[in-house]
């Protein structure tokens, strides 16, 4: 399932705002855009083992966090990073390409 930002319903957008404002405040802190980035990703992550059981230890939480991340990171990039999809469902990222390969 792809995700598209403007599928999202208007509250999903406002909570978008207010996470982009976090990370804003964090930059206006001293820390680098990249650097936030890399922590919502992390986030992101953590909050897909949450939804998955891991603050339970519910029986499978880690492999339900590794598909769901996964599969949202994966629709991610195809949506937004002009990634591909093969015939056997790798998600092709255009700027680890090897050319010579």
């Amino acid at each position: 399932m792809t995700v598209r930002l403007n599928d999202h319903r208007p509250d999903a957008l406002d909570a978008l705002q207010s996470i982009e404002k976090t990370a804003a405040a964090l930059c206006r802190q001293g820390r680098s855009a990249e650097t936030v980035a890399e922590l919502m990703l992390y986030t992101a992550y953590r909050l897909h083992a949450k939804a998955q059981g891991a603050h339970k230890q519910v029986d499978g939480w880690q492999e339900r966090t590794q598909a769901s991340f996964q599969q949202a990171v994966a629709g991610f990039c195809v949506e937004t990073c002009n990634a591909t999809i093969t015939e056997t469902g790798d998600v092709l990222l255009p700027h680890l390409r090897s050319d010579s390969a």
